[in-house]
């Protein structure tokens, strides 16, 4: 593991021009500690202040190199923090060499202005999924999740609680094939008991994340749909086509729901079960028929 995590560090440190390298055998241990962190930037903060305000020149001057120094320590503090979750995240099949350098480059330079912690989770197991599979996140995703703000982070994650998955189509193919199952027409306040509202979904969709449609479902042309949730095997008999809702995740938004913890309530899976039924497929759960 350690050669990998030296494969990263060297690999941004190539790309982007960062160096990572006087602090790679403690960069594990600044970003898991936030006190040693803090210390760490204050000490540099510190450092450069008294070094720029001992120079002989005019106040302006001192005060831009000042604004600028801090800044860009702020800044490599994120990079660092993040880069430090993702190494936390590496697995023993990462291959950091396969990123692309121009992603690696832009995903680090948008990384630097993310302050916000959880988001910085978000970027750090991104970075380390990526090191497994460079086409988990988009130059287009990493500007939309520069962008995106903490309640729309938390919008999106309330819609993966309603996420099924398409059986028939292969994981390898470069298609949606997870769908959030809702039906906004059917019941939206329980919907908005779930933290999912208009104003919530309407973001997403501005944000590129999410497709909707309120007023006309979206749909599966197919007999037969096999999915999935957490725990259970769903079949759907239809007509050649099967309705799945009003909301689908984008190209950018089935990349980015990938990372997200899986989550199961039964409660979800029966809700959809009966309106299925409602709508006159057929519904197996597990192999056994559902009724009304």
């Amino acid at each position: 593991m350690e050669t990998i995590i030296n494969q990263l560090i060297e690999k941004i440190c190539n790309v982007t021009g960062l160096l990572f390298y006087p602090m790679s055998t403690t960069i594990k241990r600044f970003t898991d500690n936030k006190e040693a962190l803090r210390k760490l930037q204050n000490d540099y903060d510190l450092s450069f202040r008294k070094e720029i305000l001992n120079r002989e020149m005019d106040d302006f001057t001192k005060s831009v190199l000042i604004s600028f120094t801090c800044k860009s320590i702020k800044e490599f503090i994120n990079q660092a923090e993040i880069l430090g979750i993702a190494i936390n995240n590496l697995t023993e099949t990462a291959k950091p060499e396969g990123l692309d350098d121009d992603w690696l480059y832009f995903f680090m330079n948008k990384a630097a202005m993310i302050t916000q912690e959880q988001m910085k989770f978000t970027w750090g197991r991104i970075l380390a999924e990526a090191c497994e599979n460079n086409e988990i996140c988009s130059k287009t995703l990493v500007n939309t999740l520069s962008l995106i703000s903490r309640w729309e982070a938390e919008s999106f994650q309330n819609i993966c609680k309603f996420r099924m998955t398409n059986m028939n189509i292969s994981t390898s193919e470069h298609k949606v094939s997870t769908y959030p199952i809702i039906f906004l027409n059917k019941s939206f306040d329980g919907y908005a008991f779930n933290g999912i509202t208009y104003k919530g979904i309407s973001a997403l969709e501005q944000l590129g994340l999410i497709s909707i449609d309120s007023h006309k479902e979206f749909v599966v042309y197919t007999d037969l749909l096999k999915i999935r949730d957490s725990r259970n095997s769903i079949e759907i008999i239809g007509n050649r086509k099967i309705e799945i809702g009003n909301i689908i995740f984008t190209y950018d938004g089935y990349l980015l729901q990938k990372i997200i913890e899986p989550y199961y309530n039964n409660r979800i899976t029966e809700y959809n079960v009966q309106i299925w039924l409602h709508k006159k497929y057929q519904v197996y759960v597990n192999g056994i028929k559902q009724n009304l």
